[in-house]
């Protein structure tokens, strides 16, 4: 089994090393007897959505979230139809605000892809946050000049600590299908070895037709993942 990887901006968007995600998921797929191909792709290059099973986007400045997103509107359909088939997106920190309708701190139209749009705080929100998701929390950071609002179909559906998507509701981060998109970095995979497990999960049973997931133990991970919660935890 093959799978074909996107980093998207790898260059400019990779605030808080947030190339980790892309290094940790691969590790897990690869573990798993999967062969991963990673293909680093950045602004003006030609890119086909169906070549890739998965696509990253990580965090970037503001001023290079304006660049970004000029240069991703040439694909707003091609991203559209690549959802619509079941690829995979994940977008962490302010990135995966471009597929929405409207982005207040740079007072730009998104992608319109979904129907949520962001606020613009009055100053900038830093935070350790922890989420619930099921078993395993999910842990990281926010670092964020904005929140979001409308969102349909929350990723994270409790706050446990840090804020939400807004001030107003207890979720955060946007599930569509299979884009998923967070303000949580850190990097997000890296600190969450159970989350980068499910996602191994979810892309062999998508893609993988007889290819069955093994359980792996990932000893050292699942210890820093443990002691980074306990250490954050009001």
């Amino acid at each position: 089994m093959k799978l074909t990887i996107a980093h998207l901006y790898y260059d400019i968007a990779n605030l808080y090393g947030e190339a980790g995600n892309i290094t940790v998921l691969s590790h897990y797929l690869q573990d798993q007897g999967v062969e991963v191909e990673i293909k680093k792709v950045s602004l003006k290059e030609e890119f086909s959505w169906n070549d890739y099973q998965f696509v990253y986007i990580g965090a970037m400045t503001e001023n290079n979230l304006r660049i970004v997103l000029e240069d991703l509107r040439r694909y707003t359909k091609d991203i559209q139809e690549y959802l619509a088939k079941g690829g995979y997106l994940l977008a962490t920190g302010n990135a995966f605000e471009m597929f929405g309708n409207y982005i207040d701190q740079i007072s730009e139209k998104g992608l319109g892809i979904f129907s949520y749009q962001t606020k613009k705080l009055e100053k900038r929100l830093m935070s350790e946050v922890i989420l619930e998701n099921g078993e395993h929390d999910v842990v990281g950071f926010q670092n964020q000049i904005s929140v979001v609002t409308n969102v349909e179909h929350p990723w994270f559906v409790g706050v446990k600590q840090g804020m939400g998507a807004n001030d107003e509701h207890a979720y955060e981060g946007v599930c569509e299908n299979h884009f998923y998109g967070s303000y949580v970095v850190g990097p997000l995979l890296a600190r969450n070895p159970y989350l980068t497990k499910w996602f191994v999960k979810e892309l062999l049973q998508f893609y993988g037709e007889n290819h069955e997931y093994k359980e792996i133990s990932y000893a050292l991970d699942e210890q820093a993942y443990e002691s980074y919660k306990k250490i954050i935890k009001n």
